[in-house]
């Protein structure tokens, strides 16, 4: 009775857990979706939810990586500066083996937002160019638009101005098609900077002024002010002036006009206004930024050089210059910095090209390695396939030179009985003839054979080995030995087959002489191999002889025997 209760028992609890786990999995669904719906209007509400309402370590899968992708994105929305790439790389990891073009674009861009804020620029602008690759034929014109922009930034950074230009001009197009005023902007804001910085004064002026076009109040007040800057370089002091008081009236505190202030003071100092130099210039020494601090000394000190009041000329010029050695400091440092991202990013992009390099000339060697194989495969394949022919053919010939023979014979018998008319003479001397014609032929085949085998044959390393050890030049070495057998066997498959018919078990050193004599030698050579007599040569022949026909008979009936295996 228990266990027909335990296995329903056993269903039932299995049933509740998988409804547990799908309603869990549903709910992180729907806060994931719906964070991503808040990221772009409400970030901070996104980021709250993403906190707060999902356990990342209850996630697997696509879920795990998309919490880990929009967590990053919505800390980034919000101004959190990143400290480690570790969920990023999780999101990157599953999307790149993930057909996920769109996703994988977003999440290499966070990637180098999350590689620029931890301290590599160049790392990270690697990776907004491979966001770039992979949403090659995305319609999110948008992110496209904060791809370029950063990649803008980022070459004005390294300063390659021109390069830097392009792709804010790209970022602006994508921010103009989506009418994003906002990106339009700021966009034509930068792209004004990096002239101003390749000191193209009127090019500047246009960008600046076509950012003015473009209606936004978070960019307005930074405009204006940078706007002013470029009218005072062209001397137009009038509208400088009207530029940068409006910059002032936008300003949400003294850290934000401080360097409005600053540009103010130049301005009233270079019109010669100097109390109206001197009380906006006063207004940004307590900035928190050094370079707007030693602005304000600079020009403080040479307002009073110009007005002789030396005690307060030589103490703000003292001021300036500790101010500008800690500037120069940071400066030294920051290209220390710049340095060493350089050489970090050049090492790691050294060790990638060597991985690389490593991985396609193992791929080249096993492409090698295999079209070698089937190569040599085809080969063998091939030579077996001739050299079974080649056997076949021979056997044939061999057979049918025999049946001629029998055949002949046979004919010869029956022309010897005297009952014979003269008519079947005849027939019988002509299919002898035939017969005898036939012989003819295949010996004349053998014997061209015989004749292309021995010419291969001296061209062959043994038959220089052999020639060597002839003329006392080397001994008659074991190995000499293999080799003739090795190549006597290839080139005339039959003749150990013979060998072994005639006789089975022949003695090894009357086998090396059956060899020799096959390929051509004569008792002299032989002789001149073995240093021996000739006496001692015949005597071996006609040992060899008796062995495979079990008559002794001369050396040169040995030859002849020995040459028609």
């Amino acid at each position: 009775m228990k266990q027909k209760l335990l296995f329903p028992g056993i269903l039932i609890l299995y049933a509740l857990l998988t409804t547990v786990s799908c309603q869990r999995n549903n709910s992180a669904s729907s806060i994931l979706l719906q964070a991503e719906q808040l990221m772009e209007a409400r970030p901070d509400s996104a980021l709250c939810l993403l906190e707060d309402s999902i356990q990342p370590a209850t996630l697997s899968g696509k879920a795990h990586a998309d919490w880990c992708l929009l967590i990053t994105q919505a800390r980034d929305k919000n101004w959190v500066k990143h400290t480690s790439d570790s969920l990023i790389s999780i999101a990157c990891h599953y999307y790149e083996k993930h057909a996920d073009p769109e996703r994988l674009m977003l999440t290499y861009y966070y990637m180098g937002r999350v590689t620029h804020d931890t301290g590599s620029a160049l790392l990270a602008q690697d990776y907004y160019l491979k966001a770039l690759e992979v949403g090659a034929s995305s319609h999110n014109l948008l992110l496209k638009g904060f791809i370029y922009n950063q990649i803008g930034e980022l070459y004005t950074y390294q300063r390659f101005y021109n390069q830097a230009i392009e792709y804010l001009r790209q970022a602006f197009n994508c921010y103009k098609q989506t009418d994003d005023i906002s990106g339009m902007s700021f966009t034509m804001r930068d792209i004004g900077r990096v002239y101003h910085q390749l000191d193209s004064i009127d090019a500047a002026l246009e960008a600046y002024q076509e950012a003015l076009r473009y209606e936004h109040p978070n960019s307005r007040k930074s405009v204006l002010s940078e706007l002013g800057t470029i009218y005072i370089k062209k001397k137009e002091y009038e509208q400088a002036l009207s530029c940068l008081h409006e910059s002032l009236l936008l300003s949400r505190n003294a850290q934000e006009a401080a360097p409005v202030c600053l540009t103010l003071g130049r301005a009233f100092r270079e019109m010669g206004e100097n109390d109206s130099a001197r009380f906006y210039l006063y207004k940004c020494i307590d900035s928190k930024k050094i370079e707007t601090q030693a602005g304000s000394y600079y020009h403080l000190y040479h307002l009073n050089r110009d007005e002789k009041n030396w005690p307060a000329y030589a103490s703000m010029q003292r001021i300036y210059e500790e101010l500008n050695d800690s500037m120069q400091h940071i400066k030294n440092t920051d290209q220390i910095r710049k340095a060493n991202d350089l050489y970090h990013y050049q090492q790691a992009e050294h060790y990638k090209l060597k991985h690389l390099t490593s991985q396609r000339n193992a791929y080249r060697m096993t492409l090698i390695t295999l079209l070698l194989l089937g190569g040599i495969t085809a080969l063998y394949i091939y030579f077996r396939k001739w050299r079974k022919q080649k056997e076949s053919q021979l056997e044939q010939l061999a057979k049918q030179l025999h049946t001629n023979k029998s055949r002949i014979t046979e004919l010869e018998t029956q022309l010897a009985d005297s009952t014979n008319t003269q008519e079947k003479i005849d027939s019988l001397l002509e299919q002898i003839k035939k017969l005898e014609t036939a012989n003819e032929e295949i010996l004349l085949t053998k014997k061209e054979q015989e004749k292309s085998l021995a010419g291969k044959f001296e061209t062959s390393n043994i038959y220089g080995q052999l020639i060597a050890v002839i003329d006392g030049k080397d001994p008659w070495r074991l190995t000499d030995q293999r080799s003739l057998k090795k190549w006597v066997d290839k080139e005339y498959p039959f003749f150990i087959r013979e060998v072994y018919r005639h006789c089975p078990f022949l003695k090894e050193d009357l086998k090396i002489l059956a060899y020799l004599i096959r390929v051509g030698f004569d008792s002299k050579e032989i002789r001149q191999i073995y240093k021996v007599r000739e006496q001692t040569v015949s005597g071996w022949k006609r040992e060899l002889h008796k062995s495979l026909t079990g008559v002794a008979d001369s050396a040169k009936g040995v030859d002849e025997l020995i040459r028609s295996f």
